[in-house]
Order: structure tokens, then C-alpha cells, then sequence
């Protein structure tokens, strides 16, 4: 139990750091029915970069997304497509900054 407040501190301080916490993207009932695995990375340049892999309804197979957060997150770019091979999955997507 000791652990609880703890997290709930952590969790208190990444917000006030003005981190949001809202969706990218939205789920929806066609190409973004299904959004897992995000990743989210501040670049050089202070945007944010988020990426994650999406199922379309009624499809067996993932693509991977990204889109750019140029006010901390509050707003997010239109998604661009990372990563689609018809009937392959591509998934579990990371960020590597250097």
C-alpha cells in the first residue's frame, strides 16, 4: 500500500509538468478502430512525436502511425502512416532520440 501514494504523486507531478494527457487520435469505427502500444518522445527541436499501431475495423493486420505535437501535446498533426504492408502486421512501434 505503501506504493500507492507514491504513484499517485508521480502522477500528479507529470501533470502539473504540462504533460496532457488526451488522444492523438481518437478511436473511431473505420482505419483508427483499434490505437496500442503509444510511444511518445520529445525531440531536439521541443515537438513531441508520438507513434503507435492501429487496426482498421474488420481487419486482421496493424499499421503504424505517427503525428507531431508542436504545443506539448494539447494538439496533435494529422497522422502519418510509418509503417503498412497489406495483410502483415507491423506493431509494438518505438522511438529512439539521440
Amino acid at each position: 500500500m505503501r506504493l500507492l501514494p507514491l504513484l499517485l504523486v508521480l502522477a500528479g507531478s507529470i501533470h502539473a509538468a504540462g504533460f496532457e494527457t488526451g488522444a492523438v487520435v481518437p478511436t473511431d469505427e473505420g482505419e483508427f478502430f483499434r490505437n496500442t502500444i503509444p510511444q511518445v518522445a520529445r525531440l531536439a527541436d521541443n515537438r513531441l512525436m508520438a507513434v503507435w499501431s492501429t487496426s482498421a475495423k474488420g481487419l486482421n493486420f496493424s499499421k503504424v502511425y505517427n503525428a507531431f505535437s508542436q504545443d506539448g501535446g494539447k494538439t496533435w498533426g494529422k497522422p502519418n502512416v510509418l509503417m503498412a504492408e497489406s495483410g502483415k502486421s507491423m506493431a509494438d512501434p518505438n522511438i529512439l532520440v539521440d
